[in-house]
């Protein structure tokens, strides 16, 4: 029920309650980015009621205490497509180039697994399809980037390195099940099923291994993909890349299988950012830690956890120069005073 989500904006330094700043939407508002700086953001969203449509986007540059938008102020990253093609597609998540001039999501998408809920899960998702495009601010146009383009492979962006060189991706070969899936989504009484089905037997069901790689933007360019060492090919599941505005780290969630939920075996890891040995976080529980971002000056990393129940909360946990993380703890602030649950977390640095 999209109605009843809300968007809140906490200070981490405070320990006043956080402000709601936009509710009451018939539309899933929800996946959203930002630029290093805080001078640009975005978010996907529907925009219609019946949520067929979901390649929407809106971004807004410089924002201040109120920002206003209207239907021409969004474009929707279908466009680079011929009108044919475009049926059942959608774009699945996204990041912002550090200087604000271009934006990078899963063009030509599909997320065929899509089981709302599981016996045991929320949402048990992940993605079949996915391509990277970008969108360049200047000429407004929409392509694809030459060497993350083959619609064989999964491409789902995490974020740009902070220089802007590189774009950051989780993704998989595009396995004959899961073709077979995108051409026949699952029907209704196999989503019905899952209903009865608890998230290891749909692992089974539905095995995909993702790993983390980047490839060179170059202004659109691109170049050739290369995996990250030490977040891909080690038999786990790794997705979410994050790269910390040092460029130092590259903190990620890695689970037995698949992506895009807070699973209950999904756990935080940093890398290097161009590969080497992984470190699991201490901040990990038994349960759900995932959904995470880094604060402006690369020390602190906030992250969604089910540590507490069945509600999400932010936690935090400090970095140091070493990758050694502490205990987190939970920002209490930033919990919801009708109980909603708390996620995917997002930096700004708005003084």
């Amino acid at each position: 029920n999209f109605v009843n989500v809300k968007w809140k904006l906490g200070w981490v330094s405070s320990y006043e309650p956080a402000k709601t700043v936009m509710q009451r939407q018939s539309r899933c508002f929800n996946c959203h980015a930002s630029s290093y700086d805080g001078k640009s953001f975005g978010f996907e969203f529907n925009p219609n009621d019946d949520q067929s449509d979901r390649t929407a986007y809106i971004r807004f540059d410089n924002p201040g205490k109120t920002v206003v938008w209207t239907w021409r102020d969004y474009f929707d990253w279908n466009s680079f497509l011929p009108p044919a093609q475009s049926d059942r597609h959608q774009a699945t998540l996204s990041a912002i180039s550090p200087d604000g001039n271009f934006v990078v999501t899963a063009g030509a998408s599909l997320m065929t697994i899509a089981f709302t809920p599981c016996r045991d899960m929320i949402s048990y998702s992940f993605p079949t399809k996915g391509i990277l495009v970008y969108h360049s601010k200047k000429d407004k146009l929409v392509r694809p980037i030459p060497g993350a383009d083959d619609a064989r492979f999964i491409h789902i962006p995490g974020s740009f390195s902070p220089d802007g060189r590189y774009v950051y991706f989780f993704g998989a070969p595009v396995t004959p099940q899961f073709e077979k899936l995108n051409r026949e989504p699952p029907d209704k009484a196999t989503e019905e099923k899952a209903k009865t089905q608890d998230w290891r037997e749909l692992d089974k069901i539905y095995p995909m291994k993702y790993g983390i790689y980047r490839v060179p933007f170059n202004e659109g360019k691109g170049g050739k993909t290369e995996a990250i060492k030490g977040a891909s090919g080690n038999g786990f599941s790794s997705y979410f890349p994050r790269v910390s505005p040092d460029g130092k780290w590259l903190a990620f969630t890695r689970s037995a299988n698949g992506a895009l939920t807070l699973r209950e075996d999904s756990d935080l890891y940093l890398v290097p950012a161009g590969g080497g040995k992984e470190r699991r976080l201490r901040a990990n529980s038994p349960q759900a830690d995932s959904w995470h971002t880094w604060s402006p000056n690369s020390r602190w990393l906030a992250f969604s956890s089910k540590r507490n129940g069945r509600q999400t909360d932010i936690m935090l946990t400090y970095v140091d120069d070493e990758g050694r993380d502490s205990p987190p703890v939970v920002l209490t602030s930033l919990r919801d005073e009708d109980g909603l649950s708390a996620n995917i977390p997002e930096f700004f640095n708005i003084g």
